[in-house]
């Protein structure tokens, strides 16, 4: 294996350079060797991609257009660009998926349209998501996280509320989304009457909670649930009226208090 061969990485007069997925990380931990071979995480923030979606539009428009909101229809909320990068999800692919589907989306419902119109914008973000959804997770997970109904629980909330299962059933399931990343804990809450603090659960992926939310607009989704985090400019998409009362919503990349 290459990756572990220091003697031929460390050739003088040649160089090496390994773009690895990022899901198989844990077997490379096992060999790795920081301390001798340099690591570094690609990773793309909003509004590096929102730099790249507006490079891609100038390209294939001989310049004229810079941005997307420049294509949307007059009366818009919110910041498509913005948005469009948000439930991208930090990947450059979806990203143009996303704008694909959108685009295909409003041709179907007005191919002479010279603007893309808000029901087409929410509906191309919905179609996408659950044909990515689908790809990335399975039919099965997208039954089970729709009956949820919410992007933030606990294992009892599972249990009783939606699967009525056991709590260690409860447990299994949630493990299982966790290991797909769809899931990820964010912290302990305690849930009165009881004074014992329990896991916090939140699906990170925007398009699972799109999903969850789909029967409401998307500009009232945004408004709802998207927090930035000041401190690590994580984009939370969360309603934090699901914390219990008394616990305080925070990130759920670097923890810290969200208001």
């Amino acid at each position: 294996m290459l990756l572990k061969d220091l003697e031929l990485l460390g050739l003088k007069g040649y160089g090496f350079k390994f773009f690895l997925w990022d899901q198989i990380e844990q077997y490379h931990r096992i060999d790795a060797r920081p301390d001798r071979i340099q690591q570094y995480q690609l990773t793309w923030k909003r509004s590096s991609l929102k730099k790249a979606l507006s490079l891609r539009l100038k390209s294939f428009s001989n310049g004229k257009i810079s941005s997307f909101q420049q294509l949307m229809e007059s009366g818009t909320t919110f910041d498509a660009d913005e948005a469009i990068c948000l439930m991208s999800n930090g990947s450059p692919r979806n990203m143009i998926r996303i704008c694909e589907k959108i685009f295909a989306v409003q041709s179907e419902r007005k191919s002479d349209s010279r603007n893309i119109d808000f029901i087409s914008f929410d509906r191309g973000i919905v179609e996408f998501s659950e044909l990515l959804f689908k790809e990335t997770y399975g039919d099965f997970f997208f039954k089970e996280i729709q009956r949820v109904g919410r992007e933030l629980f606990t294992t009892n909330y599972v249990a009783n509320d939606v699967l009525k299962i056991t709590g260690q059933g409860a447990r299994n399931k949630i493990t299982a989304w966790v290991k797909t990343g769809l899931v990820a804990q964010v912290g302990t809450v305690v849930v009165p009457p009881s004074k014992r603090p329990v896991n916090f659960y939140c699906v990170v992926d925007p398009i699972a909670v799109r999903l969850i939310h789909r029967s409401i607009s998307f500009d009232r989704f945004l408004k709802d649930r998207w927090l930035p985090c000041g401190y690590c400019e994580e984009d939370n998409l969360i309603n934090i009226d699901l914390y219990p009362e008394d616990n305080a919503s925070i990130c759920r990349e670097c923890g810290r208090e969200l208001l």
